[in-house]
Parts: C-alpha cells; structure tokens; sequence
C-alpha cells in the first residue's frame, strides 16, 4: 500500500482512483490487482477442465471395471448350453421390438386415420420427418431387448438340464445367477421401456405427414 494511504475500508476505497477497482465490488482481493484477478479466473478454468478430466477418468475406469468383471463371468460359460441363450434372447428382443413398434404405430394411425403403413420411409420424405420415424422406430428397441434377454433366460431356464448346469456354472460368480441377472435386467427395464415408449408415442403424434 503506497505510503500516507488510510487503511479502513471507506478510506482505501477513496484512496483507489476513478476506474479502479475496490474491496467488496468485485473479485480483486487488492485495490487495482489486476494480475491477482486473472490468475483467479485462470485457476477457475483450470479447476473445471480438471473436474472434467475426473470425470471422464471415472467412467473409463467404470467401464474398464465392467469390461473385466464381464470377461471373469464369462470363463464360467463352458457348457453347449449357453449357446441357447443367443438366439433366444435376440430372438425375443427382435419380436418385441416388432410387437411394440406395431403398438406405436396403431396410436398412431388413431390419431392420424389417413396414414397408410406402406407410405412409410417413402421416396421423397422431408428431413424433418424421417427424424421423427427414425425415433419412432427406434425408441422401444432399448426397451424390446431387456426385455427380450430377460424372456430368453426364461425360455432357458424353464429347460431342467440347462437350468441345472447354468446354475453350476453360476456358483462361485456373485451376481451370475438367474435370480440376480432378472433383478439386474429388470433394474434396467423400468426406466428403459417408459422412456422409449414416451419418446416413441411423442414422435409419433407429431409425425403429422409422411412425406
């Protein structure tokens, strides 16, 4: 503080001339600091690319996590068995998907009568349009395939040999069984199934041309 400058706060502000800053109206912590102020701003952009270079290091760990933990169950799957859940799961999903896609489409048609199913995805369609089918289309697949993996694991389960092996394959794995896979797919069903059949059925009233 240059010399013969009062040290109360009244006084320093009258002691800071016009255009300078002063204590309490602003983010200088000393009258005129301006090198103070930017490195203040400086440290506040760098803690916000740190806090995102937290975050994205998180969910790669997460992610690398689930990666191994998914390879560590897999090594149990050793049995001719397991090759049925493929096809029993896709499958399923594939003619969910279908099912709920045709319910989409009847709410549709409900609130638009004109609009025939063949005119769909036809030559011609506006941009805006066919953004709008895509979602609607696609929105319940999410949805479709929980429910479908977990349709198939009971379609498997319901066999007794293979629930049998399954169910020897699982033990000494925490979190493989039949009883906690449908717990953890269900999880994920109740949020993804209303959502895409929210988004799917707001796609589709809005959809008001094909074309």
């Amino acid at each position: 503080m240059a010399a013969g400058c009062p040290r109360s706060r009244t006084s320093l502000a009258r002691c800071a001339g016009p255009g300078r800053a002063t204590p309490g109206r602003g983010p200088h912590l000393l009258v005129g600091d301006t090198k103070f102020t930017q490195l203040r701003y400086a440290c506040s952009g760098s803690a916000v690319v740190l806090n995102r270079s937290f975050a994205v290091m998180a969910l790669s760990d997460k992610v690398a996590n689930y990666y191994r933990e998914a390879r560590w169950r897999a090594q149990r799957r050793t049995s001719a068995w397991n090759i049925l859940l493929f096809p029993f799961c896709i499958g399923s999903g594939l003619v969910l998907w279908y099912a709920l896609f045709q319910l989409v489409w009847m709410f549709h048609v409900h609130v638009y009568p004109d609009h025939q199913f063949n005119e769909f995805w036809q030559r011609g369609i506006s941009t805006g349009n066919f953004a709008l089918s895509l979602v609607m289309m696609f929105a319940p697949a999410p949805g479709a395939m929980v429910l479908g993996f977990m349709l198939g694991n009971l379609i498997v389960w319901l066999i007794p040999p293979a629930r049998r092996t399954l169910d020897a394959e699982a033990t000494g794995y925490p979190g493989t069984s039949f009883r906690d896979a449908m717990q953890d797919l269900t999880k994920v069903c109740l949020w993804t199934l209303p959502a895409g059949f929210c988004v799917a059925f707001l796609a589709a009233y809005s959809l008001s041309s094909l074309r």
